[in-house]
């Protein structure tokens, strides 16, 4: 059965993880001034290829208008709201404060305050691109190609399974999710993984389904791409491996699945080898971060949210009913608990397929091991959801298939209007309508959204070239900083407020971090103030803060750290 569709949406989206790596390897070798032009080259090339296919017809082929309208004013409203410039929280610390540290530095950074240095990311030079050419504000659109990608391939991927209505219900089923708001909105790494774990899971389902070996090579070529961005691609790889392997020795077909770990673990060597290879040789912290609750979700949550073991160990099922955006002890985000129950549908439908039974076998796996290792945070677990919407329109069209139209109706509708609920809600607590409308300007906005934004703008403006900064209670906010940085977060090892609680005099805590390279400190004066007064350090913060601060504006405040 040939998918032309699909492997034309792969080799597109192949391109800008490949051009991450050439840039990556250029900023390497030549520095980070070098690694720009080619990763621009590489989303140019990208872009004109999808063009190309989109005029020629082949991506949207099968696809009826109806569809391809709906799809476009999709892609036209995520378009839009992407387009308010960085302001989440993990854009300004890692996908666009790395690249900017990079350009400031001249080379690719491995900072110890920033433990996701070391991971793999191949969308991180390609956001290189943006920073460096003034348009970082156009980052979260890689996001949105990416989710767009995703909806596209699993309608075909459906549609081969269950007829193109029903490709397209699971397109709108992934278009709708409410964590995809937000990942609109961001220049997050996760719809990346989303599209390449949808992309392995289809290959390695054609591969159990006609143990073709070109599919085999090509899931391992597409889970590798993933895991290049995050690690979770990687770990649903390593999960349909092992399901793999256990079909592969019923059907006494090993050989081929040799086949099909040999490319995964090739070609993931050959994304991530330099990465690695440099963050060795950087020193990059690989594991000092880590507290005994960080690598251990469970316990996290057993310690932090006074939860019990065994509804800690539910997480990554709870995240599927409820979640709360940004609340630590509750969930960032939520999926749809209708996927489960639609994968589990499918097979009941289905029980002659054994295909299906092992697609869910690797994504439940995946959703077991991913409990015990991963925060439960819904982006995290994105790499489910294309599989996942697959088994449940499947689930659909064999229930209509059997005479029961109302039951497959009514199952495709609950995960829709589900969707659509979250979808709304995320809306609601967007914080960039007043932008998007022009009631706002860029900068009015980043200075209601972004701790210390003016102080850091008149750093930006005053301080020398050479001056290294300690941002403190920014939430890490820290992109827009054009000097050298480093903020204050619990994996430091030096923080702000270990200084203050050890015991230390206001002098010693100066001099602390002047030792580590820092000239000036950033911090915002209310949050300094509570912690402070929590720990009845009143006195000591009053020593501190004695000589008159070089600036201040709503909240934040700048101290240089020199000896008087």
């Amino acid at each position: 059965m040939k998918h032309r569709a699909a492997g034309r949406i792969l080799a597109i989206f192949l391109i800008p993880p490949v051009s991450g790596l050439l840039a990556f390897t250029s900023a390497l070798l030549f520095g980070t001034n070098a690694a720009a032009p080619v990763a621009a080259l590489g989303m140019a090339c990208a872009l004109c290829a999808l063009i190309f296919f989109i005029l020629k017809g082949e991506l949207f082929a099968g696809i009826p208008r109806w569809g391809i309208v709906l799809f476009t004013l999709a892609a036209l409203f995520l378009f839009w709201i992407s387009s308010v410039p960085p302001y989440w929280r993990d854009d300004l610390i890692t996908h666009m404060g790395l690249p900017r540290l990079a350009l400031i530095q001249g080379k690719w950074p491995f900072p110890p305050f920033q433990p996701a240095a070391f991971a793999p990311d191949l969308l991180l030079p390609l956001n290189l691109v943006f920073v460096a050419y003034g348009i970082d504000w156009g980052a979260s659109y890689i996001s949105v190609f990416y989710i767009l990608a995703t909806a596209l391939f699993t309608a075909h991927w459906a549609a081969g399974e269950a007829g193109m209505r029903w490709g397209i219900a699971a397109a709108a089923a992934i278009l709708t999710l409410g964590i995809v708001f937000r990942l609109a909105t961001a220049s997050y790494s996760d719809p990346v993984v989303m599209f390449f774990s949808a992309a392995g899971s289809f290959y390695w389902y054609e591969w159990l389904k006609t143990r073709g070996r070109s599919a085999a090579v090509i899931g391992g070529l597409a889970f590798s791409a993933g895991a290049a961005v995050k690690y979770n691609a990687g770990l649903l790889m390593a999960c349909f491996l092992g399901v793999m392997l256990l079909a592969a020795l019923r059907r006494a077909i090993w050989r081929d699945w040799a086949v099909a770990a040999f490319a995964a673990v090739g070609f993931t060597l050959l994304f991530c080898g330099p990465w690695w290879a440099a963050a060795h040789m950087a020193d990059a912290p690989v594991a000092a971060y880590h507290s005994g609750f960080e690598g251990a979700p469970i316990r996290e949550r057993v310690a932090l949210c006074g939860e019990t073991a065994w509804w800690a160990a539910l997480g990554p099922l709870r995240l599927f009913i409820s979640g709360s955006e940004g609340g630590h002890c509750k969930f960032d985000g939520r999926l749809n608990v209708f996927f489960l129950a639609g994968g589990l549908l499918a097979l009941w439908c289905a029980p002659g397929r054994p295909e299906k039974r092992l697609l869910f076998s690797a994504l439940g796996m995946f959703l077991l091991f991913a409990g015990l290792l991963i925060s439960p945070m819904a982006r995290y677990f994105l790499p489910l959801v294309p599989g996942l919407a697959f088994l449940t329109v499947s689930a659909a069209s064999a229930l209509a298939a059997e005479g029961k139209k109302t039951a497959a109706i009514a199952l495709a509708a609950s995960l829709l209007v589900w969707n659509a609920w979250d979808f709304a809600a995320a809306a609601r607590r967007f914080e960039g309508w007043e932008y998007l409308a022009g009631k706002e300007s860029r900068e009015e906005f980043l200075r209601r959204i972004v701790p210390a934004y003016e102080v850091t703008k008149w750093a930006n403006g005053h301080l020398p070239p050479d001056s290294r900064i300690y941002f403190a209670f920014t939430g890490n906010r820290v992109y827009y900083s054009q000097r050298n940085y480093g903020y204050d977060a619990f994996w430091d090892g030096a923080t702000l407020m270990k200084l203050f609680t050890g015991g230390n005099g206001a002098d010693t805590i100066k001099r602390s971090l002047r030792e580590k390279g820092f000239t000036h400190l950033v911090l915002m004066e209310g949050v300094m103030r509570r912690f402070a007064n929590g720990n009845n350090l009143v006195p000591l913060y009053e020593q501190f803060i004695a000589a008159p601060p070089l600036y201040a504006m709503d909240g934040g405040i700048l101290f240089p750290l020199a000896e008087r």
